[in-house]
């Protein structure tokens, strides 16, 4: 167990966080910084820092600022990605999927949620009945007492978070056009692509299961599974869900520990009626139409313990796997 969680905390300098140390208090964030604009491939995009306390005050105020990312787009795709991030980490303003995103003219935000423990270190020695990961879960995307391995208030749940933060952009931006994503007081989830790494990757598979949204994005994940690292997948990834399996998508490193419980888990999704694994290292897109990618570049940070888990969303690798995120966001 002592290792399964030193591999999550290892992690946190390579899954698009900040990192430092947990104990540390957070560092103050005005509460909407100034934009800051960038001129990059595609169109130029704005990025806004947005305190989720701000959103709402009964937000806790240990979340760190959500990253807001806006296209100077004539014309908007209305869709808008949700990023959640790993274990420990934080959204973050180099994070290349919501910078692509934006840049193709989708909205864009990096959610912040109470992810201080892993899935993996708090589940994997549970028996298979009753679903412990299910619970745990379960309990971030609403805030219901389901898990006794955590405690999420509703005010802290996924669903707040996102509803309180695009009701915020909406009236303090009513030119960027987020109140396309409300329905009176809830999200218009069927315009909403959700979408993480590691702990956040679960999350948005789960979220898929309670929501019916546009896509869903998994990279370095699904990671549960019961009794070891190759254990056999949770229950609740085979239960049918809100969301169909042909709007989930997949991506991981073949070097990643985790690579077995992913792997099940894209088979426990249902992905495998959608075409083989396919490695982006020597195809190109749309990979037959796939919706399991793999690779097996090497990080560039190896002294961190499993590092490849953190490459398929690691901004320095963007020229080898732009590609890829293009065709997992649907672009291509």
């Amino acid at each position: 167990m002592r290792a399964v969680a030193v591999a999550f905390l290892g992690l946190a300098c390579v899954l698009l966080v900040a990192c430092g140390d947990r104990d540390a208090p957070a560092v103050p964030v005005p509460t909407m910084a100034a934009a800051s604009e960038t001129q990059t491939p595609g169109v130029p995009t704005r990025n806004y820092a947005v305190l989720p306390r701000d959103t709402d005050p009964g937000i806790s105020a240990a979340l760190g600022a959500h990253q807001v990312f806006v296209g100077n787009c004539p014309t908007a795709r209305g869709q808008l990605l949700v990023w959640l991030p790993g274990t420990g980490g934080l959204a973050s303003p180099t994070g290349p999927l919501l910078q692509l995103a934006a840049r193709n003219c989708m909205h864009a935000v990096g959610l912040n949620y109470p992810n201080e423990t892993s899935a993996v270190g708090d589940c994997v020695r549970e028996r298979p009945e009753p679903d412990c990961y299910a619970a745990w879960r379960l309990e971030k995307v609403d805030g219901m007492d389901r898990s006794p391995k955590i405690n999420v208030a509703p005010a802290d749940s996924v669903d707040n978070l996102l509803l309180k933060l695009l009701r915020y952009l909406a009236m303090q931006h009513p030119d960027e056009g987020w109140e396309q994503y409300l329905d009176g007081a809830a999200v218009r989830w069927d315009k909403v692509i959700v979408g993480g790494i590691s702990q956040g990757g679960g999350q948005a598979a789960m979220l898929a299961k309670v929501h019916s949204v546009a896509r869903v994005v998994m990279l370095a994940a699904v990671t549960d599974s019961v009794g070891s690292l190759r254990g056999p997948a949770p229950a609740w990834e085979s239960h049918p869900g809100a969301t169909p399996p042909e709007r989930y998508f997949g991506f991981a490193n073949q070097r990643d520990a985790f690579w077995t419980g992913e792997r099940n888990g894209w088979l426990a999704l249902g992905l495998g009626e959608y075409g083989p694994i396919v490695n982006v290292d020597s195809t190109s897109p749309p990979y037959g139409g796939t919706h399991r990618l793999t690779t097996d570049v090497a990080c560039p940070q190896a002294r961190v313990e499993n590092c490849a888990h953190g490459t398929v969303a690691m901004p320095s690798l963007a020229p080898q796997l732009t590609a890829a995120w293009e065709y997992l966001l649907g672009l291509r």
